[in-house]
């Protein structure tokens, strides 16, 4: 695996060993709360203070959230750990300057990262997971040293968050910043089935009481859907279930809202519907499932078709007497791109739609001549 190397890096690998253990003294005039709740504010030098509690916290840790010094050069911070390198003593009480400025000011900054990192891993229980805020002054640094510490795989995404509308860069706005999700040990929350989902307010409560209208309609989904439209229409405007009265059609299967691509067949007859023919057999495709009942067999309608008449709704407007002539090319270009493998993604490339107009437009000038 390719490594990160710069000034000073010998001498830090091992310095969160070097650091000693301390003891953590209670300054009442400052505290608030019980003692007893174990909530700790500390203040001081932050290597000192993982050090401190690493006897007592290590292994423990569920979640960590780290929001270092991003090195933007405006930031006046000082380079003051206690490392046995002449090269990196040079460097103490001095504050790293900007990138013109300071030449070192990378080496500074991975030099201060890296022991803190080594700490931070043995906090962290087995399915412990750090998130780590950064931007691109050092998000390729960072990268770098995580992977090197955690290993490759425990570093899971780099997500990205969006901090405000406004810029005044030069070239690009650039409106985002960085977090880097790393963790412990990613084969343990694989064993464990760990999923991250954030919880939706109030479908609880429209859970419980879907529950109770299919118990009490014995699952007649026409009676369950009026019931459940009522008792939408009767929530105060702040109830948090009131947002998710899209979720009004029923089957066997639960609730889903009318445009959600795994609904059945509700009937509708605004709702799209298309026939397909195998690209090689040319025969009707039948794609089919249960419907409402979970008796009868519906056909299934062609999402991709209706998700690519969507996105050229304007197109259609400009063309609308040529609707069946526009579909028909559309189809056969479907299937000159199946049978030769190239992924239906193509229908929302634009290359594939000015293709797709070109030849229709081709088209209707050799139907007038």
């Amino acid at each position: 695996m390719p490594t990160l190397d710069w000034i000073g890096k010998n001498a830090v690998v091992g310095h969160h060993k070097e650091v000693p253990y301390r003891l953590l003294k209670c300054d009442k005039e400052f505290s608030a709360g019980e003692a007893g709740e174990g909530n700790l504010l500390i203040e001081g030098d932050n290597l000192h203070a993982l050090k401190a509690l690493l006897p007592y916290y290590g292994g423990k840790v569920k979640c960590i959230y780290v929001d270092p010094p991003y090195n933007t050069g405006n930031e006046s911070w000082i380079y003051n750990d206690n490392v046995n390198s002449p090269e990196i003593r040079r460097w103490l009480g001095h504050v790293v300057g900007k990138e013109a400025e300071d030449l070192s000011r990378h080496d500074k900054w991975l030099c201060m990262m890296y022991p803190r990192l080594v700490l931070l891993r043995q906090f962290l229980q087995e399915d412990g997971v750090a998130f780590i805020s950064i931007d691109d002054n050092e998000l390729t640094n960072l990268r770098l040293i995580t992977e090197e510490i955690f290993g490759a795989g425990n570093v899971l995404a780099t997500l990205v968050w969006e901090k405000g509308k406004k810029g005044d860069a030069k070239f690009f706005s650039v409106n985002h910043e960085y977090i880097l999700v790393v963790v412990r040990n990613k084969a343990k929350l694989i064993e464990l089935k760990t999923k991250w989902r954030r919880h939706k307010a109030g479908a609880d409560k429209v859970l419980a009481h879907y529950a109770e209208l299919r118990k009490k309609n014995d699952g007649k989904h026409d009676l369950i859907r009026e019931e459940i439209m009522k008792w939408y229409r009767a929530l105060p405007k702040d109830d948090p279930a009131k947002a998710h009265k899209h979720y009004n059609w029923s089957d066997d299967r639960g609730l889903y809202f009318a445009d959600n691509f795994h609904g059945p067949d509700d009937g509708r007859e605004n709702r799209p519907r298309y026939d397909i023919s195998h690209p090689l057999t040319k025969n009707r495709a039948k794609n089919l499932q249960p419907a409402g009942d979970g008796k009868k067999l519906a056909p299934f309608k062609h999402r991709p078709k209706f998700r690519l008449e969507s996105t050229l709704g304007q197109t259609r407007k400009q063309f609308p007497a040529a609707r069946v002539t526009f579909s028909r090319l559309i189809q056969n270009r479907f299937q000159a791109c199946f049978t030769k493998t190239v992924a239906p993604r193509l229908w929302k490339s634009k290359v594939f739609l000015a293709k797709v107009l070109s030849s229709f437009q081709k088209t209707r000038k050799s139907s007038r001549s």
